[in-house]
């Protein structure tokens, strides 16, 4: 009797042990262990970016804005042209 679908290859995997049997289906794909170390760096990276610019953004609305005082020299006194007459 035939199958429908026959495998071209057929690759063992060590079953001697459960540890040896998931490493032998692993090194398979070392593309998505690499994707999966990348993006867990990555997520880990990026959470603890959002807490240190949270506090600087709460740093810079704190702290004391000094006070300007315009003098007539520093800051001259804009019309509009259609008003000035």
């Amino acid at each position: 009797m035939s199958s429908e679908f026959v495998a071209q290859s057929h690759t063992r995997s060590d079953t001697s042990s459960t540890f040896r049997f998931v490493w032998s289906q692993i090194r398979r794909y070392p593309l998505v262990i690499g994707g999966l170390i990348f993006g867990a760096f990555s997520n880990a990276a990026l959470a603890s970016l959002m807490p240190y610019l949270i506090g600087e953004a709460f740093n810079a609305v704190n702290q004391p804005t000094p006070v300007r005082r315009s003098t007539p020299s520093t800051s001259p006194r804009r019309t509009w042209p259609a008003c000035s007459g």
